[in-house]
């Protein structure tokens, strides 16, 4: 936990009153509110003073005075990096999560805070099926590193994930310990899995792609394993990725609810399978009760979502401007047989206007973390389709989307989602009826 203090003086206690998303734990020092990176309600910490502020104190957490009942054992040695929340007992995590929900969104015209829940995760422990972590290189050989929370430079040394499935664990173990002749090249190493076939991508990432006779003990050991699909070699130059198939494919096929889809190394896909059909669920009720046979993806990746909800939508407008995604959507549709879907191959904000004039019967967004463009809240407000469904990775950007879409929508519910056990991350599902 936290690093001995660099300046010398004796540690100061603070009392943690709450953990305010995303996983700052707060407290009040001399008339202040201090924040520092790790305490559990109720607890008494030892903290380090990093910036003092007026009005603001920012700290790190040296130590644990007084330990909270929540507060257990973490598995990950490199927690921190990871997944901080491993401090506390899952129902507690959740209770922090819906906490932080209804401070946050509580507020919105229309919404009871209490209504808010938080659906847990199935799986709390071996659910990710993506992984990319830093290669820390020391005298003896090669091993995982994750950067230390707010540096870009300092490295905690990894080992064994609990997030990971043991298969992906097991590739990234063989996976360095071939490595050494790629020592000084090889930079980072990134694993994805299908839960529908149990085989893995994986992405070496590097200054330029490595000569044979370095790269082929590590080639060897991983296709020796038997469940490795594609080895892909991506260097980043001014910007742009250039790419090296090094061995097999460079796709997965993956199972999203009962639609059948390819993903590639750099397509965007949920990392917790195991959360999906609930959510699929909760949009799939939305849908049906609106008698929607029209439908918008505004950010529609590889098509997961459109395909997986299509019965009984006719009409499927897919948006997307990620060359790699538009490619695999294309097959994905191919492969689906799906009659009526249209793909809108450019930014939602480009097809804004041209979607709806379709007079769409409701629109999909699940936007990126800084939340919807302007243009697209003030298209959608301007002329308000009849079922907005908004899954946001960002509680701070959803309220204030949903401040701005307030005159032309009213919200239905609101309901958490918990896709990353033991971290600080929030998935809400948010579902608006267009007020005329």
């Amino acid at each position: 936990m936290g690093e001995p203090a660099s300046s010398g003086a004796a540690p100061e206690l603070l009392e943690i009153r709450k953990v305010v998303y995303p996983g700052r734990s707060l407290g009040t020092l001399d008339g202040k509110a201090c924040f520092t990176d790790e305490g559990l309600p109720g607890e008494i910490v030892e903290i380090e003073r990093l910036k003092d502020k007026p009005g603001l104190i920012e700290a790190r957490t040296l130590g644990v005075r007084s330990r909270s009942h929540e507060r257990v054992e973490p598995r990950c040695a490199h927690y921190q990096a990871c997944s901080p929340y491993q401090i506390a007992a899952y129902p507690h995590q959740l209770a922090i999560k819906a906490g932080q929900l209804r401070e946050m969104l509580g507020g919105l015209t229309g919404v009871e805070a209490g209504s808010i829940g938080i659906e847990p995760s199935p799986r709390i422990w071996e659910y990710r099926n993506k992984v990319r972590f830093r290669v820390l290189w020391t005298a003896s050989g090669a091993g995982p590193g994750y950067n230390v929370p707010g540096s870009r430079d300092r490295l905690l040394p990894g080992g064994g994930c609990w997030l990971l499935p043991a298969s992906m664990r097991e590739i990234a173990d063989k996976a360095l310990a071939a490595a050494a002749p790629l020592r000084g090249s090889l930079e980072e190493i990134e694993i994805r899995t299908s839960g529908a076939t149990g085989t893995m991508l994986v992405v070496l990432h590097g200054k330029k792609a490595p000569r044979p006779r370095d790269a082929n003990p590590l080639l060897e050991a991983l296709i020796g394993d038997g469940r490795i699909d594609g080895i892909i070699h991506w260097a980043a130059r001014g910007g742009a990725v250039e790419e090296r198939v090094l061995w097999g494919f460079r796709h997965l096929d993956e199972i999203f609810g009962e639609a059948a889809v390819r993903i590639g190394p750099g397509s965007f896909f949920q990392v917790n399978a195991s959360i999906v059909p609930a959510v699929l669920a909760s949009m799939r009720a939305a849908l049906e009760a609106a008698g929607v046979r029209t439908l918008a993806d505004l950010y529609c990746g590889v098509g997961a979502f459109g395909l997986a909800l299509r019965p009984p939508i006719e009409t499927l407008y897919a948006v997307e401007s990620e060359p790699e995604s538009v490619a695999l959507l294309q097959a994905n549709i191919a492969k689906a047989g799906a009659a009526g879907v249209t793909i809108c191959d450019g930014t939602a904000e480009e097809w804004m206007d041209w979607v709806l004039d379709r007079r769409v019967d409701a629109v999909i967004v699940d936007p990126p973390r800084k939340g919807l463009d302007t243009v697209i809240t003030e298209g959608l407000t301007g002329r308000p389709v009849p079922l907005l469904i908004y899954l946001s990775c960002n509680p701070s950007t959803l309220a204030r989307d949903l401040t701005r879409l307030s005159d032309a929508y009213k919200i239905d519910s609101l309901q958490g989602f918990d896709f990353f056990p033991h971290t600080p991350h929030i998935e809400t599902l948010a579902i608006l009826k267009g007020k005329r």
